[in-house]
C-alpha cells in the first residue's frame, strides 16, 4: 500500500475530529490538551502538519483518548513509574466519560461537564508523565521540558 505519510495526516485529522465531536470539545479545549492554540487544531483536522513541537503530545492525548489501556502499558513498559492505582484512576475517568457520553445521548442530554472532565483528566495524566518521560524514553529527551512547561502553564 503506498500509504505512508499521507494516509497517517488523515487518519490524525479523523482522529481529532471523532474525538472532539465525542466529547463535545471545543477547539481551544483539545488544543489546551496539546498546548496549541484552536487555531492549529482546525488546521491539523484540515489536514496539515502539526508542527514538531506538538507531534508528540498530539499522538500521546489521541491514543489516551482512544486506547487508554494500550497507552498505560506502554507507558508502564518506557519505565514511568506511577502505581496501579494510579494507572486506573485515569483509565477509569477515560471510560467513565465515554460511558456517561452514552448515557446522555440516549437520554437526550448535552455533556459539556463530561467533555471537561476529560480534559481535567487528561491534563492531570500529562502532568505525572511530563517529569519522568524524558529519563526514560529518547524521544522524551526532546518533548518533555515544552510538555511540562505547556501543562504546568495550563495548570494555574
Amino acid at each position: 500500500m503506498l500509504c505512508g505519510k499521507v494516509c497517517m495526516e488523515l487518519v490524525l485529522s479523523k482522529e481529532i475530529a471523532d474525538i472532539r465531536a465525542r466529547y463535545g470539545l471545543s477547539l481551544a479545549q483539545f488544543g489546551t490538551l496539546v498546548g496549541a492554540p484552536a487555531t492549529s487544531v482546525k488546521r491539523w483536522e484540515a489536514g496539515v502538519d502539526p508542527r514538531e513541537q506538538f507531534f508528540f503530545q498530539l499522538y500521546l492525548v489521541v491514543g489516551l483518548i482512544k486506547d487508554p489501556d494500550e497507552v498505560f502499558y506502554d507507558l508502564g513498559r518506557q519505565g514511568i513509574s506511577l502505581n496501579k492505582a494510579q494507572w486506573d484512576v485515569f483509565a477509569n475517568l477515560v471510560k467513565g466519560a465515554d460511558h456517561s457520553i452514552d448515557l446522555a445521548a440516549e437520554i437526550g442530554l448535552d455533556s459539556p461537564e463530561v467533555g471537561q472532565a476529560l480534559v481535567t483528566g487528561v491534563r492531570g495524566l500529562l502532568t505525572l508523565i511530563a517529569g519522568s518521560f524524558a529519563a526514560k524514553n529518547a524521544l522524551g529527551d526532546k518533548f518533555s521540558a515544552s510538555l511540562a512547561t505547556r501543562i504546568a502553564t495550563l495548570l494555574k
